[in-house]
């Protein structure tokens, strides 16, 4: 009578081995899945735009700085809060005219805001607070930061630039669309 329990043990055996490896398949296959699908959206998701560096904004606020450009117009692309696409005209060193979204802006003190001095400017808050917590020297209601930026290799303004806070969803970008310099004879197209 016990010669007829041996198959079913057998049997039952191979039968839970045949489970474990289906079951081990199916984990593997939702793992490498899962693992594939990370990458995909790391890589679609991804900012090419560099981490910003105090050295690498010091370096591209210096180039402005020894070279300034006096005569230009800027288009910029700003995202985040306040939306909007700004244009700029620049005559000797000045913001004369400035619109955002078509619309001429009123006050004078905001023509400045988007031109390359003025972007510099916000930059340059942006970084030193970032030092500042870095230093462990940052005055209450100082936001942390992650700054992203881009500058143009020759005339050195902020392609692109992103002010990212830490806690928060307050992000704000801006990317300049066109810059053309502008001389009594010849116009200069950088897009």
């Amino acid at each position: 009578m016990n010669a007829p329990a041996e198959p079913v043990q057998k049997s039952s055996s191979a039968a839970t081995a045949r489970r474990r490896s289906i079951l081990l398949t199916l984990l593997a296959g939702i793992a490498m899945g899962t693992i594939t699908t990370i990458i995909v959206l790391r890589w679609l998701t991804a900012d090419p735009t560099p981490v910003l560096t105090p050295a690498a904004f010091d370096a591209a606020w210096e180039h402005w700085r020894a070279h300034p450009i006096e005569n230009y117009s800027i288009r910029i692309r700003v995202t985040g809060t306040q939306e909007g696409v700004y244009e700029v005209d620049v005559r000797d060193g000045k913001a004369v005219a400035a619109q955002r979204n078509g619309e001429p802006l009123l006050q004078r003190r905001t023509f400045e805001t988007w031109s390359i001095g003025g972007m510099l400017s916000t930059i340059a808050r942006d970084v030193e607070n970032d030092l500042a917590w870095r230093e462990g020297k940052a005055k209450p209601g100082t936001p942390r930061l992650l700054l992203r930026a881009e500058f143009h290799p020759e005339y050195s303004y902020p392609i692109t630039y992103r002010r990212i806070q830490f806690g928060s969803t307050v992000e704000v970008a801006w990317h300049v669309e066109s810059f053309q310099l502008t001389t009594e004879d010849h116009p200069k197209s950088s897009e």
